[in-house]
């Protein structure tokens, strides 16, 4: 579930025992939270009872949860032989901070389905001012770009679910 707050006004809400993790850190006032379909249930109650804005995310799974632990060591089995190459660009991991040679071991990328996503602090670890292209079908996390480095940067959304691809980037 997408929450507008703040990492700690979010861990602020999840009480020990429950079984919801805080998932990601999008932006400043960005979160997710992912866990059982019960406890996300309450969360979703216990937001609505003190006037929180939420966002239920289409998802099957809950990802960046513990739910996740068996899926990341299959999918860690499948790229084993995986041997990435150093990034042409420069890329700040989400999972691991500031560490670029993370992305080069395998693990990494499994760690990625279980572990929170700090995508706030990679932001911030890479702007000086740049142009972030956020490239997926859906994109979500424009706006988390933009609240993280304001008028430095910019954020460019790829595509747009419906729409006919090269335009949406041009415009």
């Amino acid at each position: 579930m997408e929450l507008p707050l703040s990492r700690g006004e979010a861990e602020a809400l999840i009480a020990p025992g429950d079984d919801l993790e805080l998932a990601a850190v999008n932006g400043p006032r960005s979160v997710v939270c992912s866990g059982s379909v019960a406890a996300v249930a309450d969360l979703e109650k216990r937001c609505r009872e003190a006037g929180i804005e939420r966002h239920r995310l289409p998802v099957d799974y809950a990802f960046h949860s513990r739910q996740m632990e068996e899926a990341a060591s299959v999918l860690a089995e499948a790229l084993a032989e995986l041997a990435p190459v150093a990034p042409a660009l420069r890329l700040a991991p989400t999972v691991s901070g500031a560490d670029e040679g993370a992305l080069r071991d395998a693990s990494y990328w499994a760690r990625n389905v279980r572990e929170a996503v700090a995508f706030h602090h990679a932001v911030g670890a890479l702007d000086d001012g740049g142009v972030f292209v956020e490239i997926g079908a859906q994109p979500v996390l424009s706006r988390d770009i933009d609240a993280t480095v304001g008028r430095l940067g910019a954020a460019i959304a790829t595509l747009r679910r419906g729409g006919d691809g090269g335009s949406d980037l041009l415009g």
